[in-house]
C-alpha cells in the first residue's frame, strides 16, 4: 500500500508541476497581451493628440486668413467710400467743407 501512495502522491505532484507550468505560459501570454494593448492604447492616443493638434493649428490659421481678408475688405470698402462722398458732392455741386445736411424721412401721421 505504501507503494501505492507513493506512486499516487508523486504522479499528483508531476501533475501539479504541469498545471503549474501551465499557469506559468498563460500568465506570461496575458502580461504580453496586456503590454501589446497598452502600446496599442498609447499609439492610438498619441494619433488622436496629433489630429487635435493638426485641426487646431488648421483652425487658427483659417481665422487669422479670415481675419486678414476682413481687414483689406473694411480697408478696401472706407477707400471707395472716401472716394465716392467727395466725388458725389462734387457732382452735385456740393463744397465739402459744408455741413452735410442729416437725411429726413417724412413719414405720414
Amino acid at each position: 500500500m505504501r507503494t501505492a501512495a507513493d506512486e499516487a502522491a508523486e504522479e499528483m505532484s508531476e501533475h501539479l508541476a504541469a498545471e503549474q507550468g501551465r499557469a506559468r505560459d498563460a500568465h506570461d501570454r496575458l502580461a504580453e497581451a496586456i503590454d501589446a494593448h497598452a502600446a496599442e492604447l498609447e499609439r492610438v492616443r498619441g494619433d488622436a493628440q496629433a489630429r487635435i493638434e493638426e485641426a487646431t493649428a488648421s483652425r487658427d490659421a483659417a481665422v487669422s486668413q479670415a481675419e486678414a481678408d476682413k481687414a483689406v475688405a473694411i480697408a478696401a470698402a472706407e477707400a471707395a467710400a472716401a472716394e465716392a462722398i467727395p466725388a458725389s458732392e462734387a457732382a452735385a455741386g456740393h463744397s465739402s467743407a459744408l455741413p452735410r445736411q442729416p437725411a429726413t424721412r417724412h413719414c405720414p401721421r
